[in-house]
């Protein structure tokens, strides 16, 4: 299980979040965001009510994955628009 809170430093319409997660098998569950899994990369997008950020506003998301090992110290990528 992994939890991420996504920050907006200025307007946001959209984000993403993706992350290296080698052993990583499926992901079963996710809240505030929907995830894929391709190859080793977890990619995850904003639920509709979650993806609109306004400046200073946080949102709290989170993923349960099935994996062969836990992944040690994942650096995120995040994007927005």
């Amino acid at each position: 299980m992994a939890e991420v809170e996504v920050t907006a430093t200025g307007t946001v319409s959209r984000w993403q979040v993706s992350f290296e997660a080698p052993g990583t098998t499926e992901v079963s569950n996710a809240w505030g965001m929907s995830c894929a899994l391709d190859g080793s990369t977890v990619t995850c997008r904003g639920a509709d009510w979650a993806a609109a950020l306004t400046p200073g506003q946080t949102v709290r998301v989170g993923l349960q994955a099935k994996a062969t090992r836990a992944p040690s110290s994942p650096k995120l990528s995040v994007r927005a628009s």
